[in-house]
């Protein structure tokens, strides 16, 4: 009878003891919020839940800019002076843009980004008339924005200047 009685305490032991450890709290998996696109400036290789918090190169280039530029029409080689806005947003996907504003022109241009340099493709500006081409490129050094194109209309002029937000 001692020994049913003492078997009786060791199994309730062992299944109280069993059961006191399969209700112990697992471990929780410890979340890091960040960048999870590889193709971010920010790239976190340690985060688990994505934060929203990714950059681009193009987001460099996203703002409204001042720039000071010499206009040379080429058919007569005259140089013109001028100051212009040019605004600029974020475009297709993650290295797309579109120029929205080119001095209260509305011209919608678009450019595509690799590293600090913006690719504007030729492309009609607007579709009308004696409607202008344009192609050329753009780029980003120490907050200073860059800008060269040829725009083709009724004749044919290069822009090149440089200015910042």
């Amino acid at each position: 009878m001692k020994k049913l009685v003492f078997i009786s305490f060791v199994s309730i032991g062992v299944f109280f003891g069993v059961s006191i450890l399969s209700c112990t709290k697992k471990s929780e998996t410890t979340v890091i919020k960040g960048c999870m696109d590889k193709n971010s400036l920010n790239y976190n290789a340690s985060a688990t839940q994505d934060d929203g918090s990714c950059t681009y190169a193009r987001d460099a280039f996203v703002g409204t800019w001042i720039i000071k530029d010499t206009t040379i029409d080429l058919t007569s080689l005259i140089p013109q002076y001028q100051q212009y806005v040019l605004t600029i947003q974020k475009g297709s996907g993650t290295t797309g843009l579109t120029i929205v504003d080119f001095s209260n022109q509305n011209y919608p241009i678009t450019a595509t980004v690799n590293g600090t340099l913006a690719s504007i493709p030729h492309q009609n500006a607007w579709g009308s008339g004696c409607s202008p081409w344009v192609s050329g490129s753009m780029t980003l050094s120490a907050g200073t924005l860059k800008y060269a194109a040829t725009w083709y209309q009724c004749d044919t002029y290069t822009i090149s200047g440089s200015g910042a937000h």
